[in-house]
């Protein structure tokens, strides 16, 4: 199940033929959806739908998530903001100037409180902080309880924590779901990302995207990955899927290319190791080494 609060949801069981889902009312509207697999001796087969959940007394916001589902400390010389993605698939972000990291916020619970007026002095239509009883979006200074809002009806599809690390090059960023991800810009001018979507005690759900950075059209592309820990892949959607750690995945007819400045992902399933879900870094074809 992915949920950006995944705390409200309940399955009577995840193995019987019926279950029974049971939902507490939640603060904000927000998205939730239920993955179905069978399997019968050699043959799996998934499904998946989405619900809107809507709070008892109607508001006007929708829950995106978490700013960062677990305490992080940053480091000086990062920076940070939000990266809002579109229906129409447009990035947003929000502030546009990221946040200076320094030694006065980099603490769990202090550039989390920083961004989060940061943002919400930079947009209306989205907030971040905890929702009170009269529908205001307050900042908090704590490690991670804040939380993501955009305003209704929302246009926005998902919403990414974009931390630019000062200590080199690289960046990651999470999702909300805010979830994490790992990302490596190649040479042929793709970029891999690996976010986290949703976890809970032992597993977790996470997306592959892979976007053309460069000037000509990707026609096919394959990536893989391996875990450091525990982590296993038990299902996969939206794509040619093999492996067992090493994974790989391969795209099918419909999402083969890729044109420039365009994106397409792929999702999957699986049981994490002890901790937070692992970041692995994805490799492949469009992805470098």
């Amino acid at each position: 199940m992915d949920a950006v609060n995944p705390a409200l949801y309940s399955l009577s069981s995840t193995t019987a033929a019926n279950t029974t889902l049971t939902l507490a009312n939640p603060q904000a509207e927000s998205a939730v959806t239920v993955r179905l697999l069978a399997s019968s001796g050699g043959s799996v087969s998934n499904a998946a739908f989405t619900i809107t959940h809507s709070p008892d007394v109607a508001g006007n916001w929708a829950d995106l998530g978490a700013l960062t589902p677990i305490a992080r400390t940053l480091e000086a010389g990062d920076k940070v903001n939000l990266r809002f993605v579109r229906q129409n698939g447009q990035d947003v972000y929000v502030p546009s100037t990221p946040l200076d990291i320094n030694a006065a916020n980099q603490g769990a619970a202090e550039w989390t409180y920083a961004l989060a007026q940061a943002v919400n002095l930079a947009a209306a239509d989205v907030q971040v902080g905890a929702l009170d009883s009269n529908d205001n979006v307050n900042p908090v200074q704590s490690a991670t309880g804040n939380r993501i809002y955009a305003q209704l009806p929302s246009d926005y599809a998902n919403v990414y924590l974009n931390i630019q690390q000062g200590s080199s090059s690289s960046s990651s960023s999470s999702t909300s779901s805010a979830s994490s991800a790992s990302s490596v810009v190649p040479s042929p001018g793709g970029n891999c990302e690996y976010i986290i979507s949703n976890e809970w005690n032992t597993g977790f759900t996470a997306t592959i995207r892979i976007t053309n950075k460069g000037t000509t059209a990707i026609n096919g592309w394959t990536v893989n990955w391996a875990y450091a820990d525990q982590s296993r892949v038990s299902n996969a959607w939206n794509v040619n899927f093999s492996g067992e750690n090493p994974y790989a995945a391969s795209n099918l007819g419909w999402n083969a290319a890729i044109q420039p400045g365009d994106s397409v992902e792929f999702g999957f399933q699986g049981t994490k190791g002890a901790g937070s879900a692992s970041t692995p870094v994805v490799t492949g074809n469009v992805c470098g080494s």
